[in-house]
């Protein structure tokens, strides 16, 4: 993934993926931290965080833009 540009080559503002990175989510985005099997213990955790940083994304959308 070059800087500031995600997966699926949609920019990513400097700004965010900073602080994304230093909340250690970043992987979230970018596809390395990938979800567990329901069955692995790291799975509810996974899955909280997953929720946050999705709720950060819609959050962070312009009104109009969300639907």
């Amino acid at each position: 993934m070059s800087r500031g540009i995600d997966n699926n080559g949609a920019p990513v503002p400097p700004n965010n993926g900073d602080a994304l990175c230093a909340k250690e989510k970043l992987g979230f985005i970018d596809g390395r931290l990938l979800e567990p099997d329901v069955v692995d213990p790291t799975y509810d955790r996974w899955k909280r965080i997953d929720c946050i940083v999705s709720s950060w994304i819609l959050n962070s959308i312009s009104t109009g833009m969300e639907e």
